[in-house]
C-alpha cells in the first residue's frame, strides 16, 4: 500500500521537472552506498515510498511534507539523504529534530558517514552539541523536541522531524517555535514517522488531502512496499506484537485504541471462567482488561 495525496507525484522514478535544484538528484542518490539484506555494499536505489518522498521534496509547490512510513521502509535513510542534498547548496541550514537526543544520534552518524564518503571537507564537528559544518558554509544540527528552544533563533532551509508522532509536544513545538524559522526561500519541513493513533500527526497528514492547505502533501506506506523485506521478519514481528501494534508499526495504520473494540480470537482463549463456575452461579464478576498495546497478550483479570 502506497498512498500519496497528490496523484501527480511520480512513484516509480525520480522526477526533477518541478525542482529548482541544478544537479542530478538520482545520480547523487545512487552514489550513496548502503548495506543490503545480505550485508553487501550496494548503491542506494530508492524503493517506491522513498521515491515518493524524494519527489515530494523536489516539488517546489510543497513546503510541508507528512510522511507516514512503516518500519523497514528506509525513511530515516532517505530523509537524511535529502538533508545532505540541502547541505550541498552553499550556506544552507538543516535541522533534525527527534523526540530525544538518543534518536537524533542516528541521523548525526548518518550525516557524518555521508559527508565522509563523498569526500566533503568538515570544518566543524561538535560531537557534544551534534553540529556539523562543511566547507561551503552549510551546516546541520540535531535537536530534541523536549529542548526545542535550544535550536531556534536562526533560519533553516530544511527541518526533518524524525519519529514525529512519538511526542505529544510536536504540534506546539512546530507551530510556536519551528514554523517561524522556515523563513527562507524554498524552505521545507518533513514530518517523518510511523503513526501513534490519531494524534496531531494524523491531523497534519490529513492536511495533504485538503484544498485549504495547498503547500502540504502527504505520503503513507506499509512495509510491504519494500521488495527487499524478508517474509521471515514479518512472521517474527506478528509473533511478538499485538495485531494493533503490528498494524501500526508495519502497516502504517492510524489505529485508535482508546474506546476501540478488542477482537479476541477464539484460539487465544486459554481458560474459560464460565466452565469453572458451572451452569448456575451467584457471583459478582469483575473484569479488567490490559490491552497490551505494544505486546502480544491481552489479559482478563
Amino acid at each position: 500500500m502506497l498512498e500519496v495525496s497528490d496523484k501527480n507525484i511520480n512513484l516509480e522514478k525520480i522526477d526533477q521537472s518541478t525542482s529548482h535544484l541544478p544537479f542530478d538528484v538520482e545520480k547523487f542518490l545512487n552514489a550513496i552506498l548502503i548495506k543490503n539484506e545480505k550485508n553487501e555494499t550496494v548503491p542506494l536505489i530508492p524503493i517506491r515510498p522513498q521515491t515518493a518522498l524524494v519527489n515530494a521534496f523536489l516539488n517546489d509547490k510543497y513546503r510541508f511534507i507528512t510522511a507516514i512510513l512503516a518500519r523497514r521502509t528506509g525513511k530515516t535513510l532517505i530523509a537524511n539523504a535529502l538533508g545532505l542534498i540541502t547541505l550541498l547548496q552553499p550556506d544552507h541550514q538543516v535541522l533534525v529534530i527527534a523526540p530525544n537526543y538518543n534518536l537524533s544520534v542516528i541521523s548525526y552518524e548518518l550525516q557524518r558517514k555521508f559527508i565522509k564518503n563523498f569526500g566533503i571537507e568538515i570544518v566543524k564537528d561538535n560531537i557534544k552539541d551534534r553540529h556539523l559544518e562543511i566547507s561551503n558554509g552549510s551546516s546541520i544540527r540535531m535537536g530534541s523536541i523536549n529542548q526545542v528552544d535550544s535550536v531556534i533563533g536562526r533560519s533553516y532551509d530544511l527541518i526533518l522531524v524524525d519519529e514525529a508522532a512519538i511526542s505529544n509536544k510536536g504540534e506546539d513545538a512546530f507551530n510556536q517555535q519551528l514554523r517561524p524559522t522556515l523563513d527562507r526561500a524554498n524552505s521545507k519541513v518533513i514530518f517523518l514517522t510511523t503513526p501513534r493513533g490519531k494524534n496531531w500527526i494524523y491531523d497534519f497528514y490529513m492536511r495533504g488531502f485538503s484544498n485549504e492547505y495547498e503547500q502540504w502533501v502527504s505520503i503513507r506506506s506499509d512495509c510491504k512496499e519494500n521488495p527487499r523485506l524478508l517474509e521471515a521478519d514479518l512472521i517474527e514481528a506478528k509473533k511478538t506484537l499485538s495485531k494493533a501494534a503490528y498494524d501500526q508499526e508495519y502497516m502504517a495504520e492510524f489505529n485508535q485504541l482508546q474506546g476501540a473494540i478488542y477482537h479476541l480470537e477464539n484460539e487465544c482463549i486459554i481458560f474459560n471462567l464460565l466452565d469453572s463456575l458451572g451452569p448456575s452461579y451467584e457471583y459478582d464478576v469483575i473484569i479488567g482488561a490490559d490491552f497490551g498495546e505494544m505486546i502480544a497478550e491481552l489479559k482478563i483479570l
